[in-house]
């Protein structure tokens, strides 16, 4: 990832002024790091070849405002309680969410929080900061607890209705999608998405039918990539077998 280089508010303006693109300021400093307007650039070219269609940011398909995760002084851990925890670790690279949650929290806690971080089948996780900016995930209907919260480095997006909530998911994961994303971090080394980015990511409006469309394909692209993996597993497990001195 390039270096976020900063130039701090009291540069002279003689030198702002020789920068050839626009400048913007997060937490009163510019951003200057290439790789962010380089971005910019190709969502800007992404999104003129969509002008067919209206854009609409994040917020218009949500039911709810922007939900951000909680856990107890000292983190979510092993063992301490009985309601579930989703961490970052917890959401697949395919965009699942493991079923099998280590970590968790006790039910004083749990009954603490805003009861709308309780998790719900359809709802967009977002990794906030870390190593994986901007990955996604999203709870599957057979998700198998019905009492489970996420922690303080995830974001959840509630969408109004079933396809939204698959559209989102599947936007976000798309090239576009991420570019955007990591528009909306905060500069420096261990910036994160800033929470107004729910006003800031545009999505084409599609009509629902060209929406289901888009979502279908995208699924079936997706059940693709799960059974190659799959495949892969099984024969790495194979090719580790055959290594087994003990099978001769």
């Amino acid at each position: 990832e390039a270096p976020a280089l900063r130039c701090y508010p009291q540069t002279p303006d003689s030198v702002i002024s020789r920068v050839p693109f626009h400048l913007v300021k997060t937490n009163g400093t510019y951003r200057l790091d290439v790789e962010y307007h380089f971005k910019g650039f190709e969502v800007k070219r992404e999104l003129s070849s969509l002008d067919n269609y209206h854009k609409q940011p994040i917020k218009y398909f949500l039911e709810d405002s922007l939900l951000k995760g909680k856990s107890p002084e000292g983190g979510a851990t092993y063992s301490v309680g009985n309601i579930p925890t989703i961490l970052i670790g917890d959401m697949n690279e395919d965009g699942t969410i493991s079923h099998d949650l280590k970590n968790s929290v006790d039910e004083e806690f749990f009954d603490s929080v805003d009861q709308r971080l309780n998790i719900r089948p359809y709802d967009v996780l977002i990794a906030k900061d870390g190593a994986t900016t901007g990955k996604v995930a999203m709870v599957a209907k057979d998700f198998p607890y019905s009492r489970c919260i996420f922690n303080e480095h995830i974001y959840v997006l509630r969408a109004k209705k079933k396809l939204y909530a698959s559209y989102l998911f599947f936007f976000l994961m798309s090239g576009l999608g991420q570019m955007q994303l990591f528009r909306q971090k905060s500069g420096g080394a261990q910036g994160g998405i800033v929470d107004d980015f729910i006003d800031g990511v545009m999505l084409p409006l599609l009509p629902d039918d060209a929406m289901r469309t888009y979502v279908e394909e995208a699924q079936k692209s997706q059940k693709r990539y799960q059974k190659a993996k799959r495949l892969s597993l099984d024969s790495f497990d194979s090719f580790m077998g055959v290594l087994n001195l003990t099978n001769l």
